[in-house]
């Protein structure tokens, strides 16, 4: 196994008021500075080096992605909401999921690599959050969005930013990128399954065409126009399998001098 380290010279670069400036300007960054920060904060002097972790790399990466399309505007947020600009809900069961906006739906089965890939309920929940977005994100540009969903696993993620489960964490990657392209910001609320029939019907239309039937019964959805979900955007960028990458081109000896090896960021990949 190949480890990649940092060295003190590099924490005075990065840290300070360039972080804040990020974090306040680019509110959902927050969530990709924090492992870059706590492990730069561990070294101490000249000289002192320390190895990266996943989770330094992976936020990296986050930012090379983001930077590659940043435009350098964003709108300062208050953190005062007094209601939301936009709402929509999710639903997903183990075959497929459904969504819809104020305007519009969409119903579709998983593609077979989804489910070979994503096992487990909350996956295919935080999922199908992606895909709406993916779907309907340009829309809500600058705009607070309100997602209702009722997994609670997904809820949490979402809410506070942590997570332990790499493939979640990789859902959840994608979602605040486009968060932060788009310029939006994103709160969930819980909406337990049984209020949730709006989106719980669509999820499950696949299954039996009376799903469809009783969707249309509903009052909210009467004027709602169906909307197709293009096969890519199911595809979750995989953040983990450019470690090695982040290591070997990120940071790069330039020099060894008493105070210790100096390094600088040579390339983007």
């Amino acid at each position: 196994m190949v480890y990649y380290e940092i060295c003190y010279e590099v924490r005075a670069s990065v840290t300070g008021w360039q972080a804040f400036f990020y974090i306040e300007c680019i509110w959902q960054s927050s969530l990709f500075l924090s492992h870059v920060l706590d492990l730069l904060l561990t070294l101490k002097r000249n000289g002192h080096r320390t190895r990266l972790t996943t989770e330094f790399c992976r936020d990296i990466a986050w930012w090379l992605r983001f930077l590659r399309t940043y435009s350098g505007v964003s709108i300062i947020s208050s953190f005062i909401w007094t209601a939301p600009d936009t709402v929509f809900s999710t639903d997903a069961c183990l075959l497929g999921c459904g969504s819809l906006s104020q305007s519009q739906y969409f119903h579709i089965q998983f593609p077979p690599e989804v489910l070979a890939r994503f096992l487990e309920i909350h996956l295919l929940e935080a999922l199908a959050i992606l895909v709406a977005l993916r779907l309907w994100g340009h829309l809500w540009a600058g705009c607070r969005i309100q997602v209702f969903c009722d997994n609670a696993a997904v809820l949490s993620a979402l809410t506070s930013g942590k997570v332990k489960d790499q493939s979640l964490a990789a859902l959840l990657c994608d979602i605040w990128y486009l968060a932060a392209s788009h310029d939006f910001e994103l709160r969930t609320v819980h909406l337990p399954g049984k209020e949730n029939r709006a989106a719980d019907l669509p999820a499950r239309w696949h299954l039996d065409s009376n799903f469809g039937a009783r969707f249309w019964q509903l009052p909210v959805c009467a004027s709602l126009s169906s909307v197709s979900v293009p096969h890519d955007f199911f595809t979750v960028y995989d953040y983990y399998r450019i470690y090695p990458r982040i290591g070997g081109t990120f940071f790069k000896e330039k020099n060894v001098q008493n105070s210790g090896a100096a390094y600088t960021l040579v390339q983007e990949f």
